[in-house]
């Protein structure tokens, strides 16, 4: 037979290893194990790999840094470095600049600076535990301090209700104010809070009032729903929107289901005197300006007819505010133009339709910037706004 050449190249795992390692692996590891070589079989060299990749595997860094025990020391206190970390929290935390004046901040510093020793912040769990066990303290002692037995929100047609009963200690009637609004997140709420006469002494009156109820409404705002959330002995302040006097009629249904008495709704209801004097507001502003209030649904369905014969000085002030505070491209804009007529820069204030006098205010901003040409603004923040739009068409086309 002819001698296999030495130098013949074949696979690691090539069918003669493998029939070594099947057929004759001890006597081929004895012989490596004699001649100092290395075993090739297929077996031998997978574990060989093995533990080369567990020898690589860097399994924590942690032996590679060395442990630095936090300093005992406490820092030193001084006005610098107490300003220095307020500072910091108030950034930190993004606290508007005026947090610090807030009576119970001032409070908190002020208890925490007469401590004895370090001053240990609650947790997160901490403080969630300690907010819920001081509305439960707070409630019970609410509760005591009006007499009430029966204080408590509970459900009817799977509809929270807050029912109390006149308190003895109380000389005249538990009255209430509440309200409903949806949150930018679109969640519903219900909040009642309770007003009454305490008579501290014979010839000491005084008013007190209290949060009494915080429901989610996860349902619409109809008259019923709120009714049905709402559940009193006294009088009740409201807007005048329809669906409060609906709720109204609802509440004294229940009132009649639960005591057996007569709720004269004609009586009984406060109609909001800041709502009615909104309501005439409006109708007065209305004989003066067409214009529409903003609305982000609507980008130009506030802006005023500048072709008219009369011009709209209320729409056309709204208009020029929109612009002026919808970038911050024109924000810099109007302030330049302040400051080129000699104005003081201020920023415009918008109105809005629910809210009281805020035309007013508006108007009062507008007419402290009257050295400035409101033609001027309106063109210039005009100009700009189209330029927007045409950059923004260009770049929808070509993407």
């Amino acid at each position: 037979a002819k001698k296999p050449r030495s130098d013949v190249i074949v696979d690691e795992h090539s069918t003669k290893r493998r029939h070594l390692q099947s057929a004759h692996a001890t006597a081929y590891r004895k012989w490596a194990k004699e001649n100092n070589f290395e075993s090739r079989l297929p077996c031998d060299t997978k574990k060989k790999r093995e533990e080369t990749a567990e020898q690589l595997v860097q399994t924590s860094v942690n032996d590679h840094f060395q442990t630095v025990s936090p300093e005992d020391k406490p820092t030193p206190y001084t006005d610098e470095t107490f300003k220095q970390a307020a500072i910091e929290w108030l950034i930190e935390t993004n606290q508007p600049i005026q947090a610090f004046d807030h009576p119970k901040f001032q409070k908190m510093i002020d208890i925490a600076s007469r401590a004895t020793r370090d001053v240990k912040l609650p947790s997160r769990k901490q403080t969630r535990k300690e907010i819920i066990r001081q509305f439960k303290t707070q409630m019970t002692a609410l509760k005591e301090r009006l007499n009430v037995s029966d204080f408590c929100f509970f459900n009817v047609k799977g509809f929270p209700q807050i029912v109390f009963q006149q308190s003895p200690l109380v000389g005249g009637e538990i009255s209430l104010t509440c309200d409903s609004w949806t949150a930018g997140n679109g969640d519903g709420f219900f909040a009642v809070t309770g007003h009454w006469i305490e008579e501290v002494s014979p010839t000491e009156w005084v008013e007190r009032e209290a949060l009494f109820g915080f429901t989610p409404m996860n349902t619409s705002h109809s008259g019923v729903h709120l009714g049905q959330a709402l559940y009193k002995i006294g009088h009740i302040t409201c807007d005048n929107a329809s669906n409060n006097d609906t709720m109204l009629d609802e509440f004294a249904n229940c009132y009649r289901f639960k005591t057996g008495k007569i709720f004269d709704v004609a009586k009984r209801h406060i109609r909001c005197l800041a709502h009615i004097i909104n309501l005439a507001t409006q109708a007065l502003i209305s004989t003066r300006s067409k214009a529409k209030y903003y609305s982000a649904d609507s980008d130009d369905g506030h802006l005023p007819d500048l072709n008219a014969p009369d011009r709209d000085e209320v729409g056309l002030i709204r208009a020029i505010t929109v612009k002026a505070r919808s970038s911050s491209q024109r924000k810099e804009l109007f302030k330049t133009i302040q400051i080129e007529n000699k104005v003081p820069p201020r920023q415009l204030l918008l109105d809005m339709k629910v809210r009281w006098g805020s035309t007013h205010v508006m108007l009062l901003r507008a007419e402290s910037r009257k050295k400035v040409s409101v033609m001027q603004i309106f063109r210039q923040l005009s100009v700009l706004f189209s330029s927007d739009r045409k950059s923004t068409n260009l770049s929808s086309n070509s993407a």
